[in-house]
């Protein structure tokens, strides 16, 4: 379900808020492979995040903040999840940013879920990253934005909704698919509770909770469309006897 310290999302995922308080904040729907960018070099690197992470990953919403200068919010800046900086210019294999979007972070150290929420990036938008920061993540624009697609990151306007899909076969108890699915927005709970749902989750009713789940809150994205009805039923119950 969900799935960054900090998401979620509530973001990535992540990554749901329970929150009692997000932003009236519009999600931007996950990655699709019609608006793969192209070129190389910082500019690219912003436009594959404004098309795909920005939804949660902007001011005021999730760690890190991937709307402004990157320079000062991802590069040198320590993770919230592992033991690594967001990005280490000049070498990929040691930036947790990196390793998110690879689907590697759990072999890194931190939690295993890949980011953006909703659906990976195209092989070459991470391989994208991965040059720009083995090139020394420079925060200059270059000028160039290579061939972007005339509606990709350079519009201000909302990316369209895919079409939504069949919901997964309900699979495991509640807690694997909060781990699946939500953890890397807001923790495994057994060490860390990144969005207080100790606090947040009596506060709701076990139908709020499925609601909030299945529609959306604030930074945190709908899982209608992500996952079934009975898997939906099956986290609000792991929530509830996790903070009864």
């Amino acid at each position: 379900m969900l799935t960054y310290k900090n998401i979620f999302l509530w973001c990535g995922f992540a990554s749901f808020a329970v929150a009692n308080g997000c932003d009236d904040h519009e999600f931007k729907s996950g990655h699709s492979s019609e608006t793969t960018v192209t070129g190389e070099g910082y500019a690219a690197v912003q436009s594959i995040f404004q098309s795909s992470c920005n939804g949660c990953h902007s001011t005021g919403g999730t760690f890190p903040d991937l709307s402004i200068d990157l320079c000062e919010t991802v590069v040198g800046v320590d993770s919230q999840q592992a033991s690594l900086k967001m990005v280490l210019a000049g070498d990929a294999s040691n930036s947790y940013l990196f390793h998110k979007v690879a689907g590697t972070a759990g072999d890194a150290g931190g939690v295993d879920s890949i980011m953006p929420l909703g659906g990976a990036l195209a092989a070459d938008e991470v391989a994208i990253i991965e040059s720009w920061i083995n090139d020394g993540a420079s925060c200059e624009d270059s000028g160039s934005q290579g061939d972007l697609p005339e509606d990709t990151a350079t519009s201000d306007d909302p990316v369209e909704p895919e079409d939504p899909v069949e919901p997964e076969d309900p699979a495991g108890d509640g807690q694997e698919i909060f781990t699946a699915h939500c953890s890397g927005c807001h923790g495994d709970l057994s060490a860390n509770d990144y969005h207080d749902l100790a606090t947040k989750v009596p506060q709701r009713s076990s139908e709020e909770l499925y609601t909030i789940i299945q529609n959306g809150i604030g930074y945190m994205p709908p899982f209608a469309n992500t996952l079934s009805s009975e898997q939906i039923d099956d986290v609000v119950a792991y929530l509830k006897s996790t903070f009864n």
